[in-house]
């Protein structure tokens, strides 16, 4: 397969929205994004829902320029900022490019300058329709952080009137407890209940109450001496698993 250096994008042929990359091997790097995206781990969870939404076989890739093979990763990464600039990809975490080989490049902070200084240059010159145009663009459902204010919207729980989301009928308590619960009713059986207790046998049950030594006295509990020397429990747990000199558990 054709080894190409450039732009390219990756385009929903239903609603026309797009990513756009840059790379020195375009085939390859569209391989990598199927393969994330087919396994749920792509980087950008706006592409990765759209894949989940509308299916593999909405998605095409396409080239939006070619670059010689001289060309620098600065080079490309200037080249790919002009095309988001351009374009303003719905699918794109962000507003700025970063190629496929920014993060491990030897020069990677001469890049970001350089990169830096021609979006500097670009924003100086950028006209004020163009700034209206970005700004609408990124309103109500232009936006794709946008979810139409549902986490605004509130419902409220049926069961005990806890305010939750509106798509939900109960909160997490009341959603596991009683009838609910998918162990409502049931009971361990011996061979049940002697292999958990071999589990957990010998190990610390953060509910059960300890005795803490600090300094030579001795407090009932962590909370009680957290309580006595005026600091947070989770500093004594602390200074007690770092070795602190003078706290320790009472065996």
């Amino acid at each position: 397969m054709e080894k190409i250096k450039g732009i390219y994008a990756i385009t929903n042929i239903i609603n026309q929205k797009k990513y756009v990359g840059s790379s020195n091997n375009i085939n390859k790097r569209w391989n990598a994004h199927k393969t994330r995206l087919n396994g749920n781990t792509h980087h950008s969870i706006f592409l990765q829902r759209a894949w989940i939404k509308y299916g593999k076989d909405s998605f095409e890739l396409s080239i939006l320029e070619i670059l010689p093979k001289e060309s620098t990763v600065s080079d490309i990464f200037i080249k790919e900022q002009e095309w988001i600039d351009r374009l303003l990809p719905e699918y794109n975490v962000g507003s700025v490019g970063g190629g496929d080989n920014l993060t491990n490049n030897p020069r990677r902070e001469q890049i970001i300058e350089k990169m830096s200084k021609t979006m500097r240059k670009r924003a100086n010159n950028i006209t004020e329709d163009e700034k209206e145009k970005r700004r609408v663009k990124s309103l109500g459902d232009k936006n794709p952080n946008w979810r139409g204010g549902l986490s605004k919207v509130k419902g409220m729980c049926i069961e005990c009137g806890t305010q939750i989301c509106k798509d939900h009928t109960r909160c997490i308590i009341c959603a596991k407890k009683g009838k609910n619960n998918p162990f409502h009713g049931k009971q361990h059986s011996d061979e049940s209940k002697k292999r958990i207790s071999e589990a957990h046998r010998g190990k610390y049950n953060g509910n059960q109450r300890k005795k803490i030594s600090i300094n030579g006295v001795i407090y009932e509990s962590c909370s009680a001496a957290a309580k006595a020397i005026n600091v947070s429990g989770g500093l004594i747990t602390y200074r007690i698993k770092k070795g602190y000199e003078g706290y320790n558990w009472v065996l």
